[in-house]
């Protein structure tokens, strides 16, 4: 579930982009209804690269912010633990996990991927989180993990 003060800042600039007559109940003014036809669909195609980027700034300043969170608080089980957004395969929307003294080199038997224990208490990332070189922590680990992020939500 999507953090509601989020969900309201990405509902505003999509009312501000779309200047509240596209899909709401507002008159359409006539550039709005020509670009209605026109070829990039709702809007015209400036108009959609100009809110995509838009989006992508959110997006990233949003990141950003949960980034810091997250390895501040994590850095509290995992000293050397690195968290920023994107990597060259995984792309710009997801948070990565990285620790030298924790990699997958490092994989122990009764060890646990950090990502599983993030992915319990925030389902919602399933698709945004990645440990590109394993970040593996002990089951001990993993319940102060996961207390920790508990209260962050």
């Amino acid at each position: 579930m999507i953090n509601p003060e989020i969900k309201q800042r990405i509902i505003s600039v999509i009312k501000a982009y779309t200047k509240g007559g596209l899909m709401g109940k507002t008159k359409d003014t006539p550039r709005q209804k020509d670009n209605l036809r026109g070829k990039g669909g709702i809007m015209g195609l400036k108009e959609d690269i100009n809110g995509y980027i838009r989006a992508y700034e959110i997006m990233v300043r949003i990141g950003e912010k949960i980034c810091r969170t997250l390895e501040n608080e994590l850095k509290k089980v995992i000293p050397d633990i690195k968290v920023q957004l994107g990597w060259e395969e995984a792309g710009a929307d997801v948070i990565c996990f990285i620790s030298g003294s924790r990699a997958v080199s490092l994989k122990r038997v009764n060890t646990i991927n950090l990502s599983r224990v993030i992915r319990e208490v925030f389902p919602e990332l399933e698709d945004h989180i990645d440990t590109p070189y394993g970040v593996y922590v002990t089951p001990e680990e993993a319940k102060k993990i996961k207390e920790i992020l508990e209260n962050l939500r």
